[in-house]
């Protein structure tokens, strides 16, 4: 019985095999598989005249890397989190701007799309639906330049701010922590 030897691999064959390698390659590229699983977000920060900064924490969010979208939406944003750069003291009715540089109004967002506002206890204080004519009620404002700014409640207390904001390439919740001072 004689054996066929096939010699190397035929030209035809080895380009199959190395377009195939390739293809996976550049698909894997392509859907974020090269990239790291925790995408470049960026931070949001709250500041005011006479009132420093903080830092909001990011919750929720859906971004997109490559074709793909990597979606988080299991991380709560509780007041009880919150620690000292992530909170900010004011007075009743405080406009705040949102910035995503520190020290500065740097913009990348392109618009704050909801918010909400709860107390220590968990209860809901604003979900966002209070109408502008609402008296010593906390607004969610757009400045001349397009920055968000938020007007803080009047009634003094510790709150709990969340926002959820829209960029171009997804959507992240934020919280910070908003002590009012009567």
């Amino acid at each position: 019985m004689k054996t066929k030897n096939t010699g190397p691999i035929s030209g035809k064959a080895l380009f199959v095999w190395l377009a195939a390698v390739g293809l996976i390659f550049l698909l894997f590229s392509l859907a974020g598989c090269s990239e790291s699983d925790t995408p470049n977000i960026p931070a949001l920060y709250l500041s005011g005249d006479g009132v420093g900064e903080a830092e909001a924490v990011r919750g929720a969010y859906a971004w997109k890397i490559g074709l793909a979208t990597t979606e988080i939406s299991d991380t709560l944003l509780r007041l009880e989190a919150m620690r000292e750069e992530n909170t900010i003291t004011v007075g009743g009715e405080t406009m705040l701007t949102l910035s995503n540089k520190p020290g500065s109004i740097v913009k990348q967002y392109k618009s704050v799309t909801s918010y909400g506002i709860s107390l220590p206890d968990h209860t809901i204080y604003d979900d966002g639906t209070r109408e502008v004519t609402d008296s010593l009620s906390p607004r969610l404002l757009t400045d001349s330049a397009g920055n968000a700014v938020i007007l803080t409640p009047f009634e003094p207390g510790e709150y709990l701010f969340v926002m959820s904001v829209e960029y171009n390439r997804g959507s992240a919740d934020y919280g910070v922590k908003i002590i009012v001072e009567g």
